[in-house]
């Protein structure tokens, strides 16, 4: 999946659950974002300006690790995130219904066929309705083999 995704323009990684390690991780993010800003400025740039010219960089060095956290309380999924930062302009990206918006999102290709894939099982949820998600996922199931088979998500489902 790591090999599957950069290819495609995506990072692979753990979610970060403890706060701790989470406070350090933000605390160096900073620290680096001003040594990086002090070390460029000009005295005879304008700071707003500057800032904003440099703001591209900040991002993408926040992108690098902000998708990961994840509160205390979510630590038994042990989840793991495929991030990638998409242009809006860019072909891949579709649009489903949300909530209240039209919520872009790029397919990744898994590659996966009916003999083979990588997945060894498949969690299902949160979501209001479990029962008919796990009816629903029986179609992709038939599609690609689960090695440890299909199970519903026992965290409980959020509607917020």
């Amino acid at each position: 999946l790591e090999v599957v995704g950069k290819n495609q323009g995506f990072i692979l990684k753990p979610c970060i659950y403890e706060s701790v390690e989470q406070g350090n991780i933000v605390k160096r993010w900073v620290e680096k974002t001003v040594e990086y800003l002090i070390a460029r400025y000009r005295d005879s740039e304008d700071f707003t300006e500057y800032c904003r010219m440099q703001s591209g960089h900040i991002l993408e060095t926040f992108i690098q690790f902000a998708p990961f956290l994840k509160h205390s309380s979510f630590q038994d999924e042990r989840e793991w995130r495929l991030v990638s930062v998409i242009p809006t302009d860019d072909s891949r990206t579709e649009l489903r219904p949300g909530k209240s918006t039209l919520v872009p999102y790029v397919k990744v290709k898994l590659g996966l066929s009916s003999d083979q894939g990588p997945l060894w099982n498949l969690r299902v949820g949160p979501t209001p309705h479990k029962d008919l998600a796990m009816n629903a996922i029986t179609v992709m199931f038939n599609k690609v083999r689960f090695r440890n088979g299909i199970a519903a998500s026992e965290t409980p489902y959020r509607d917020w």
